[in-house]
């Protein structure tokens, strides 16, 4: 028996489709109307155990993370004091990375 969920506030039908090599489904404007998506957005997707696919909305660190410093506030005390550091070696590059 199909579990239904009570907190489901809009449904739609969606097909997947080819987009280079990966899948793809168009997410149709009613939806992206009620959840305020924009181009560029960004979300994590999520399987649970009953093979649901969760999207979520990133907001940005501002809305998301209150706590989060800004660069001007990391650097606030800052006196122009010199430091010195040390090249860490992450060895030969994978994949298609430009080191």
């Amino acid at each position: 028996m199909e579990e239904r969920r009570s907190d489901i506030m809009l449904k739609e039908h969606l097909r997947v489709k080819s987009w280079g090599n990966s899948k793809a489904m168009r997410i149709p404007n009613s939806v992206a109307k009620q959840i305020d998506i924009h181009l560029e957005d960004e979300f994590t997707v999520e399987v649970d155990e009953k093979n649901r696919i969760i999207l979520t909305k990133i907001l940005p660190i501002e809305a998301s993370e209150p706590n989060e410093l800004t660069v001007a506030e990391l650097f606030s005390e800052y006196n122009g004091e010199s430091f010195t550091t040390e090249i860490q070696n992450l060895g030969e590059a994978r994949g298609n990375e430009k080191w």
